[in-house]
């Protein structure tokens, strides 16, 4: 129901342009394929989550179970489903990061996740 306000919230605070993919078919494991958000400019993506159960609170690892705090930053867990999402996306896509939008009626926040070719999540 939100998706279109937080994305356009995230166009506007990162100054970035975003265009729409559609189902993207793994070029090196055709059985597999994703359907980012948007693309975002020449080497990223964008997933938006709205999650209903919080979304009157502000977006914090108090409220969003699958984001913690590393290094004074948020970070997706690792351990959390969303991870092979994201990471199968850049692979199918080529693209090297992720950004994921976290929105409630209390704000956003944005969580970037850095392709790792060396990681065994996938």
């Amino acid at each position: 129901k939100y998706e279109g306000t937080a994305l356009n919230e995230y166009i506007a605070n990162k100054n970035v342009v975003v265009r729409s993919s559609g189902i993207v078919v793994c070029r090196n494991a055709s059985y597999l394929a994703c359907s980012p958000d948007e693309l975002v400019g020449n080497n990223g993506l964008v997933e938006v989550k709205c999650p209903y159960t919080a979304r009157d609170q502000t977006v914090s690892p108090m409220s969003m179970p699958y984001i913690h705090v590393v290094d004074g930053r948020l970070a997706l867990k690792t351990n959390h489903i969303y991870v092979y999402q994201i990471m199968s996306a850049m692979m199918c896509t080529g693209r090297w990061w992720y950004d994921l939008v976290v929105w409630s009626h209390r704000g956003h926040k944005v969580v970037t996740i850095h392709r790792n070719d060396s990681s065994s999540v996938i």
